[in-house]
């Protein structure tokens, strides 16, 4: 984990204007498409990034060293309590590097309502089948707990990964395949924008992927499928699935998660 620098966040923002912000900044979204947002685009000039995010009401600070050893994060503090929200971008050569974004909460019905045109069926909608849909699911041990899973949608040559955190019903312990839907029941989502000439992969960006790359000991207890592994369903009948249903499911068996 790379050493922070002393900073503090800074918003200039109302209360009032912070309680709105997320749920208006992610559902918009300005006229630009991923991996371009509120006209912030990889590999363009830092200055022209600076002003489109005090436009927001935010305030950039260096945070830590970036992901490669010239870059550098920039974090700007947009709002508290719950979703717990991180904005960052990097900045290299006073050109932006990489475009981060991610909120979490314990309420699915406000990740989905502050995610909701980033959601799977619309990203795939927009921007066709992914290069990429990798799985990792924990299924529950007991009727007592929920199951979670982490999905993965990379857009390798557009320059864009998107990942969301979910958990599996209850009632789904111990049974054979459990259910996952793309768009229930959502407690994160992770967002990770480079520019499509970069030729590093956007699994940098992502903790758990990087930990099961580096064989952490919490890497070593992740395994991670393809979707289309994990369901048995060729490319074509997964993106029919996506395109053709508001909350696309996904049957999914719970014998191929243990660590070997």
């Amino acid at each position: 984990m790379p050493t922070r620098f002393e900073a503090t966040l800074v918003n200039t923002m109302t209360t009032q204007e912070r309680g709105n912000f997320l749920t208006q900044f992610l559902s918009d979204g300005g006229d630009c498409r991923l991996p371009c947002l509120w006209d912030i685009t990889p590999g363009q000039s830092w200055g022209d990034a600076e002003k489109g995010i005090h436009k927001l009401g935010g305030k950039l600070v260096a945070v830590f060293p970036g992901h490669d050893p010239k870059a550098t994060v920039y974090g700007t503090h947009i709002i508290d309590g719950m979703p717990t929200n991180d904005i960052s971008i990097e900045e290299k050569d006073r050109l932006v590097y990489a475009w981060h974004i991610n909120s979490t909460s314990a309420d699915p019905a406000i990740v989905r309502r502050i995610w909701k045109n980033h959601l799977a069926p619309k990203i795939v909608t927009a921007y066709g089948m992914p290069d990429r849909i990798l799985l990792w699911v924990v299924p529950s041990p007991d009727f007592l707990r929920y199951g979670v899973y982490y999905e993965w949608l990379f857009y390798d040559e557009l320059g864009f990964s998107i990942r969301y955190d979910g958990r599996i019903p209850k009632y789904f312990s111990g049974a054979s395949f459990f259910r996952i839907c793309s768009s229930d029941q959502l407690l994160g989502v992770e967002l990770n924008m480079q520019a499509p000439d970069n030729n590093l992969p956007l699994d940098r960006f992502d903790k758990v992927l990087e930990d099961r790359r580096l064989g952490t000991d919490t890497g070593k207890l992740i395994v991670v499928h393809s979707l289309q592994y994990a369901t048995g369903l060729d490319n074509t009948e997964i993106y029919n699935t996506f395109i053709q249903n508001n909350e696309p499911c996904f049957a999914i068996p719970s014998n191929i998660w243990s660590v070997k």
